[in-house]
């Protein structure tokens, strides 16, 4: 069986793409942020982790939202897997300070907060692989319906255009 050449896509991923990647990086900022609301006597430096994943899962949803550009996916990626890691730590090996999480798997909050982390993951790997920019670093504009719309070159038939120190 052969396979078609792929078919050139548009420079950020598809709509339904961006809105799931921002729809779960603001559920992994919740579950992550929910437990800052009950102070249970963990160590200090926990919050502060818990507080920089919530704010850097919003940071990408808005930049994801407004953008969608590679960088953005891997902000994703990494935030969803940091938040990920952190959960399988603290439940397997246990964080100093807090070692009442060992072995407390059944938690909803934590289940919750690991199963948002491992979709969030997916679907940025997923987005990523698809190419979240195709085109941006090859000679690519943006059109006006954010579809990647090719720039005249060398070699194409084009004439060549002037540039911007270029005498007219």
């Amino acid at each position: 069986m052969t396979r078609s050449a792929p078919v050139p896509g548009p420079i950020i991923s598809p709509p339904l793409l961006r809105a799931a990647g921002v729809v779960l990086l603001v559920a992994l900022a919740l579950a992550y942020a929910a437990p800052l609301l009950r102070r249970n006597g963990r160590a200090g430096y926990l919050d502060l982790a818990l507080g920089g994943v919530s704010a850097g899962a919003l940071v990408v949803a808005a930049a994801l939202a407004t953008r969608g550009r590679t960088r953005d996916w891997r902000g994703a990626a990494a935030v969803a897997a940091a938040a990920g890691a952190g959960y399988l730590i603290s439940r397997g090996l246990g964080w100093p300070g807090a070692g009442g999480d060992v072995d407390r798997w059944r938690s909803a909050v934590g289940s919750a907060a690991l199963g948002t982390a491992v979709v969030t993951l997916a679907v940025a790997l997923a987005a990523l692989r698809r190419g979240a920019d195709r085109g941006a670093d090859r000679g690519t504009d943006r059109g006006t319906d954010g579809g990647a719309v090719p720039r005249p070159g060398p070699g194409d038939g084009a004439a060549p255009q002037p540039g911007p120190g270029d005498a007219v």
